[in-house]
């Protein structure tokens, strides 16, 4: 099996090693070192050549092999299911690939092998290793884009929203001589798609005059909290490998109408302005030790407020790789509460990763609604005997898996649950723009107090997105499950007249 070091999302390297030491042995052969960055190649075994042993065995996604000595001149290799031995054909074999003695080498597989365009096929990147030399205090870094399903990205590695590579296609590199950067202080690398932040990634301070090579790898398309998700590979000169899921992602969503809008700081840092009703943030991301974000009535400036917040939440308490809703909502102020009561609900994204139906979280974000029932309604437009979400109660979400949809149109029924037979139903339509999506939150809230409002958020696609529904027209009808459907025609027929 092959040597590797694999540490998740926190790594030091070059610690207190002489760096010429570390270096391969290249004086008589080539030395060559294979980095696994494709999503969809199971672990193999690489053979070079003819030859019936492996030069190296079990490599799976996320490993980097250590250097390996082959004779300076052309190799082709072929890989091979792990174990499998040298009788089972390849599953694919690489170009011709020429050796040099005076340099090492990078070969990363990327691209995927279950896929028929040539602008994301599987491919062996072959990438020679030759740093310029680190100024005094710096260090040096190599970018390779391999992320699959991403498109031409910008790279921003000061966190000073202009990116220092604007043009970075999909499977080009950042540069042989790699870009310097100051050692001994964290680092940040920041994907940007056509100006805009996509996604973020921490990695500790490095000493100086260390030499790092960052894959970008993993789909976009599903989330980062998964195995798969978009992330880092950080290789360095020594063969040490960091994995480093993206920063925590927040998106704050207003359901309250005090104040009218809402501003959020990370820290003395504005993150976002003027979030009314319904609407959703830009996406914040959070680095490691960050302070704590901070909720405000929106103010003309971008500074922060001298005033305690609404509400607070400790960014320490965010999870590396994973994505959050956060809903305010409020208790609206009474002669009891002459202040309004802020509420802070915190959800994960943790809908459960399914091919065939999209994932539905129900939030009840509506105070002035006791606990309800919900769940799509029959053909008959009734609520089923059995309900899929029962008596769940003002700040509280349905399971965070996510209920399983129908992919096409339906409608949604909510009803209090402890009065069934008395209060109104209400109805929501919901069209099938929003049932493409992986997963779904629904946030109940209330406008103007009693105006019931269905807030969409589409996750499936970055930056997320959020539609406010209307109750349909059919809301003041009473739809229970003891009604028939003669009697739900009648009452129409008499609203009608």
């Amino acid at each position: 099996m092959m040597a590797l070091v694999a540490l998740l999302s926190v790594f030091t390297v070059n610690c207190g090693r002489d760096k010429e030491t570390d270096k391969p042995d290249v004086t008589d052969n080539a030395s060559l070192r294979f980095i696994h960055a494709s999503p969809d190649v199971p672990e193999v075994d690489i053979y070079a050549d003819d030859l019936e042993t492996p030069l190296v065995s079990g490599v799976k996604y996320g490993d980097t092999t250590n250097y390996l000595p082959l004779a300076a001149s052309s190799h082709v290799f072929h890989f091979r299911p792990a174990g499998g031995g040298a009788e089972l054909p390849p599953l694919f074999s690489s170009a011709a690939i020429r050796l040099e003695s005076s340099k090492p080498m990078n070969a990363v597989i990327t691209g995927l092998l279950e896929e028929g365009s040539l602008d994301k096929s599987l491919r062996i990147l072959p990438l020679v290793e030759d740093f310029a030399p680190s100024a005094p205090g710096m260090i040096r870094i190599r970018i390779l884009h391999a992320g699959v399903d991403a498109p031409t990205l910008g790279i921003d590695l000061d966190g000073d929203g202009a990116p220092e590579v604007r043009e970075f296609a999909r499977f080009e590199d950042s540069g042989i001589a790699g870009l310097e950067l100051e050692a001994n202080k964290p680092l940040s690398i920041a994907l940007t798609i056509d100006g805009t932040p996509s996604a973020a990634f921490s990695l500790p301070p490095q000493p100086e005059e260390t030499e790092l090579l960052v894959v970008v790898t993993g789909l976009r398309s599903i989330p980062p909290r998964l195995e798969k998700g978009l992330m880092l590979f950080v290789t360095n000169e020594a063969g040490r490998v960091g994995l480093i899921q993206q920063d925590p992602q927040v998106y704050v969503m207003n359901a309250t109408e005090l104040p009218e809008e809402l501003e959020v700081f990370l820290g003395e840092n504005e993150q976002a302005e003027a979030i009314s009703f319904g609407e959703l943030s830009s996406v914040i991301h959070v680095r490691p030790g960050s302070d704590t974000l901070a909720f405000f009535p929106s103010a003309p400036t971008s500074n922060r407020p001298s005033g305690a917040p609404l509400l607070a939440y400790p960014a320490s308490e965010l999870e590396m790789g994973e994505r959050y809703l956060f809903v305010v909502t409020s208790r609206p102020s009474s002669s009891i509460e002459p202040a309004p009561e802020f509420r802070l609900l915190t959800l994960p994204e943790s809908f459960a990763v399914d091919e065939e139906n999209p994932r539905f979280q129900f939030v009840h974000a509506a105070p002035s609604l006791s606990a309800v029932d919900v769940s799509p309604l029959d053909t008959q437009r009734l609520m089923p005997a059995e309900l899929e979400i029962n008596d769940l109660a003002y700040t509280q979400a349905s399971a965070p898996e996510g209920l399983p949809l129908p992919t096409v149109e339906f409608t949604l029924g909510v009803r209090l649950a402890d009065n069934v037979s008395e209060e109104p139903m209400t109805e929501f339509y919901i069209g099938p723009g929003p049932l493409t999506a992986g997963g779904v939150f629904g946030v109940l809230a209330t406008q103007n107090e009693t105006q019931k409002r269905l807030i969409l958020v589409n996750t499936r696609e970055s930056p997320w997105t959020a539609q406010v529904l209307d109750p349909n027209d059919s809301e003041s009808l009473s739809y229970h499950e003891d009604s028939s459907a003669e009697q739900i025609r009648a009452r129409e027929q008499a609203r009608a007249r």
